[in-house]
């Protein structure tokens, strides 16, 4: 499974908008501190500031592929995961990005709209 390496992603923040560690912690609404944390990986952004990491990366055209890594973990759903095709992955990237209320009104939809492609065209469903 992919994770974003977020230390060398604010890295190429910095580089590409030529920032200081102060400008880009005020572009994330926390403190020089906190950003210094996740630059050096002692600890990694909140959800809020992922969100403005990934915006400010998809600002400056910065590509997250080049910024992922390999985990360490053994999932058993690795191997389905690396099989998916690029659109797939990046929805699912997309989908990690909302509220778990929001994720779950997108799979209901998605439940929803299976459900009635499986249904036979023209034919009812009810006796």
């Amino acid at each position: 499974m992919k994770t974003i390496d977020w230390p060398k992603l604010i890295q190429g923040i910095l580089d590409r908008f030529i920032l200081s560690q102060g400008e880009l912690a005020i572009r994330c609404s926390v403190s020089q501190q906190t950003l210094s944390t996740w630059k050096t990986g002692r600890s990694q952004p909140g959800i809020k500031g992922k969100r403005q990491l990934i915006k400010l990366a998809n600002d400056a055209g910065i590509h997250l592929g080049r910024f992922t890594e390999t985990a360490t973990f053994n999932d058993p759903g690795e191997d389905k995961l690396t099989r998916m095709s690029p659109p797939v992955l990046e929805f699912c990237r997309l989908l990690q990005m909302l509220p778990v209320k929001q994720q779950r009104q997108v799979e209901e939809f998605a439940r929803f709209k299976l459900a009635m492609w499986k249904k036979p065209f023209g034919r009812s469903t009810d006796g």
